[in-house]
């Protein structure tokens, strides 16, 4: 966590600063540590997490994939550099409490604690929005990583051919994570390991929202089926079959998990043309309930899970998808996503 620090001193610093604290004590313990905050009104623990650069999808992340469940007398408290007015909501419904370095925080004991700051500005940008790793080529990189099981880093060529980016690109990549500590050049054995995957796949779920899934739409249509499922079998139906396809979001995690399958379908396709569109009879639509987007893996169909009839994206995609979704049915079905396909892989680095 030494990298963490400043963010961690700053928000001691500021949890100091409360006219009802009297010590605050972080100790070594489970995730990044314990927390006990003696107050005017007794004494209370927290399990800590350091996160950086905050955003909605990465916050949704954050509390789905806690590896550390608090024990009984305990609560989640998010140490980080800036949550915005805007994400309080969702620490509220989840009843996770919150720091930041620039002074806003939620801590919440009813009946004994409650102290709510928010409105203060952040003093500087955050490392995980400037970083090259959150780049559209960045992250077509560490997905690449990340979708594959284990922590072995492959040849960097065989890595740009698998990301569909130039050699220089992988280079620039694994240059900034072996400065962040997540990969580790093995030269004795000739290996590369990829280190701390779960804040990578932290990282990379926040910038496919921001950065990476904004340059993949091909546009949202509305069809003349009622049921979005019957526009599926309206497109699967059509063509020579030279469509490649596969879903993310409800209708994948529905053929994962069985759990929900919402009202919007989302697919990756290609190629894709207004003239196969016109064809569908799929009319654009600023809010219709189908969302084409461009498959950026190459390998995408070769790795699609066939569930029944379904044709379903990777596993990581339809999680990231889920949580930038952000309805409550989503985000829950998203756990299960994580829960039973992609905890396995990334518990394992």
């Amino acid at each position: 966590m030494a990298r963490e620090r400043p963010i961690v001193d700053e928000c001691l610093a500021r949890l100091k600063a409360v006219e009802t604290v009297r010590a605050v004590d972080l100790r070594p313990g489970p995730a990044d540590g314990l927390l006990v905050l003696t107050t005017h009104s007794g004494r209370f623990q927290y399990l800590c997490e350091v996160k950086r650069a905050l955003s909605r999808p990465r916050l949704e992340h954050a509390l789905v994939s806690a590896a550390h469940p608090p024990r009984a007398g305990t609560r989640r408290l998010l140490l980080t550099d800036f949550v915005p007015d805007s994400l309080i909501d969702l620490f509220q419904q989840a009843q996770v409490d919150f720091v930041d370095a620039a002074g806003n925080m939620l801590l919440r004991w009813p009946g004994k604690l409650h102290v709510h700051v928010k409105g203060m500005k952040p003093t500087r940008i955050a490392e995980a929005t400037a970083s090259f790793l959150t780049t559209p080529n960045g992250l077509r990189v560490l997905f690449a990583l990340l979708a594959e099981p284990g922590a072995d880093v492959p040849a960097y060529r065989e890595l740009a051919e698998q990301a569909a980016v130039s050699l220089g690109t992988v280079g620039r990549v694994a240059l900034e994570l072996k400065r962040r500590g997540f990969l580790e050049m093995q030269r004795r054995r000739k290996r590369r390991i990829l280190r701390r995957k779960r804040e990578l796949l932290e990282l990379w779920v926040g910038g496919y929202a921001e950065r990476l899934r904004p340059q993949l739409v091909i546009g949202r249509f509305r069809s003349p089926d009622r049921d979005p499922a019957d526009a599926l079998k309206r497109l699967t139906a059509d063509g020579d079959g030279s469509l490649r396809w596969a879903l993310t979001g409800g209708f994948a995690a529905d053929a994962l998990t069985g759990h929900y399958r919402g009202d919007q379908l989302i697919l990756f396709v290609d190629p894709w043309s207004s003239s196969r569109a016109a064809g569908l009879r799929w009319l654009p639509s600023v809010d219709g309930p189908i969302t084409l987007l461009r498959m950026f893996w190459p390998r995408s169909v070769e790795r699609t899970l066939e569930k029944g009839e379904a044709r379903v994206a990777h596993p990581l995609l339809v999680y990231a998808e889920l949580l930038f979704q952000g309805r409550e049915r989503e985000v829950e079905t998203a756990k299960l996503v994580y829960d039973q396909y992609l905890q396995p892989n990334i518990s394992g680095a």
